[in-house]
């Protein structure tokens, strides 16, 4: 089974603005949108919260933000305080009453309470449409307690209907879970698109080659195998001769087993780093096109045009720091005039991402 547990991080929560009419509402209403900054309008709530103790809406509002702000235990205070005026008949819209409920699962979550936390975000789920806007959290938390069936059917509602919510935890359990579940294709579109938002993870490029190995693409499982390597390489004292090793085997088995595939990128990547005089021929793979311009600036033929192509890569490589120490040698031949902004972007990001440059 391939499973890996993900901390369950906050689902974001915004302050929101929920409309109010009549009394205490418009009041509260006109304080919400009196321009105050954000310093200011927490104070002037809570403030308001004190004289208005039975008033719901500050304290979900109130909760809220010290969530964001990650002062879970007085988060914890006010949601519960909101929660106990809701027992007593309170009224609440059904979108107050999912953020309630989710944003306590989130609470439950960092007190490592898993059960109430499910509890939390299941009473979120059911608050009518309103509430499937959190079905992401739903899901991972019952991926965690393996409850597989569940946590698919939330995944795909939720995914079909908020597709632009899927935060980057949510999409790696939904990987996970879909290939727990042998759904391989599927799991393969979001690897892709995983991987084209620089999404890199610890034993991602492992991950997705023992996917495609199990549909029977070869050469794709071969190119993340290299993925991983390229990664593993930039924070680890790896050996070129040791991977091209691994490679020499898997080419001697899968000739064993008459198995013609997977030839180009076993090619590729042993013409990059045994520095051999081959241009081998690239695929529409990013990391073809990734060892091809490396084999183009090893054998000097890099033109400009190539360059702006590489650089093109990026949002694959953004967490490799070796992508941007190329284009930073590089753009000493290209840009050695002009663009002074663009050298000092790539240092910037070279810095940040804990690598070095001459």
């Amino acid at each position: 089974m391939i499973k890996k547990f993900y901390s369950l991080l906050c689902f974001p929560l915004l302050l929101v603005l929920f409309s109010c009419s009549g009394g205490l509402k418009k009041e509260y209403s006109l304080l919400k949108q009196s321009g105050l900054s954000q310093e200011e309008l927490v104070t002037a709530i809570s403030d308001f919260d004190k004289a208005h103790y039975r008033f719901f809406d500050s304290k979900l509002d109130l909760g809220v933000f010290s969530l964001v702000q990650l002062d879970y235990e007085k988060a914890f205070s006010y949601f519960n305080r909101a929660l106990a005026l809701l027992d007593s008949g309170e009224k609440c819209s059904k979108a107050q009453r999912a953020l309630l409920y989710s944003s306590l699962s989130t609470v439950y979550i960092s007190r490592k309470d898993i059960y109430k936390a499910q509890d939390f975000a299941k009473k979120a789920w059911e608050c009518g449409r309103e509430g499937k806007v959190y079905g992401f959290l739903y899901g991972r938390i019952l991926y965690s307690t393996g409850d597989n069936e569940t946590a698919l059917q939330v995944f795909d509602k939720t995914y079909k209907k908020y597709p632009q919510n899927l935060d980057k935890d949510s999409r790696r359990t939904y990987m996970y879970l879909l290939a727990d579940m042998g759904l391989y294709e599927r799991c393969i579109e979001l690897i892709q698109l995983n991987a084209g938002q620089g999404d890199y993870f610890e034993n991602f490029g492992t991950f997705a080659s023992e996917i495609f190995e199990r549909i029977g693409d070869i050469e794709q499982a071969v190119y993340y195998s290299y993925l991983e390597y390229l990664f593993r390489k930039s924070k680890e004292n790896l050996s070129d001769d040791e991977f091209l090793k691994n490679l020499d085997l898997l080419e001697s088995a899968l000739q064993k087993e008459g198995v013609a595939k997977g030839g180009t990128a076993i090619r590729q990547i042993r013409a990059l780093l045994s520095k051999k005089d081959e241009l081998v021929p690239c695929g529409e793979n990013f990391i073809s096109k990734y060892i091809w311009y490396q084999q183009k600036i090893q054998l000097n033929e890099l033109t400009l045009d190539d360059y702006k192509e590489f650089a093109r890569l990026e949002p694959y490589f953004c967490k490799l720091v070796e992508f941007y120490q190329t284009l930073l040698v590089q753009s000493e031949k290209f840009l050695t005039t002009n663009n002074p902004a663009v050298k000092k972007m790539l240092k910037d990001k070279i810095r940040q991402l804990g690598g070095k440059y001459e």
